[in-house]
């Protein structure tokens, strides 16, 4: 805070100097390819956040949106009186007039909308509830039994034959019907050879 520096990247650096320190001292055993997709992770993570305030800090031109909103004033004004010498009927005419105008005010404001996702308006991104499922993920990758080692129940069954039924009971069914009807059909195709050979 006494510099004004970017916690995000201070933090970033501690946890590759960490990560550094145990490898060398011994704690995590780890073959460095692997250990390398760690920096690489943190890294990808580094350049996404450059991303987002990429977006935040870069505005939208201030001449190019003062020029359409020129442009929608000028049209918002010419365009009933073009549309009342063309059309005969005043309603009609009123109606023509209003749904360009409109639209073109829509777009605009959707595009002031789009312009900046990070905040608290309805519109923005849900940034506490990202924020919340990755203090979740932190907090579940320190909790005691996250490390815990898996391993299967003495009790679990482990034939395949029988796992195959809980698995796909029809598909086992189909099986026994299609063998069933091609038995039958090949004995219908025997008993026709016979004939023909009496």
């Amino acid at each position: 805070q006494k510099y004004n520096f970017n916690r995000v990247e201070a933090l970033q650096h501690m946890v590759q100097i960490l990560v550094t320190h145990n490898h060398h001292a011994g704690v995590l055993t780890i073959p460095p390819p692997v250990l390398s997709r760690v920096y690489q992770t943190l890294s990808r993570g580094l350049v996404n956040l450059l991303n987002a305030k990429k977006i935040k800090d870069t505005s939208f031109p201030f001449p190019y949106a003062q020029l359409i909103s020129i442009l929608i004033q000028i049209q918002s004004i010419f365009t009933p009186l073009l549309m009342t010498q063309i059309i005969d009927s005043y309603w009609f005419a009123a109606f023509l007039s209003f749904a360009p105008v409109f639209g073109f005010i829509c777009c605009n404001m959707i595009a002031a909308e789009l312009e900046m996702p990070f905040g608290s308006d309805d519109n923005d991104l849900p940034m506490k509830h990202f924020q919340d499922e990755f203090n979740s993920g932190l907090l579940l990758l320190i909790h005691d039994q996250a490390d815990h080692l898996p391993h299967t129940s003495p009790q679990v069954e482990q034939n395949f034959n029988i796992l195959m039924q809980y698995a796909h009971p029809t598909a086992e069914k189909q099986m026994r019907s299609h063998s069933r009807a091609y038995l039958r059909v090949s004995f219908i195709e025997g008993d026709d050879e016979d004939d023909e050979e009496d």
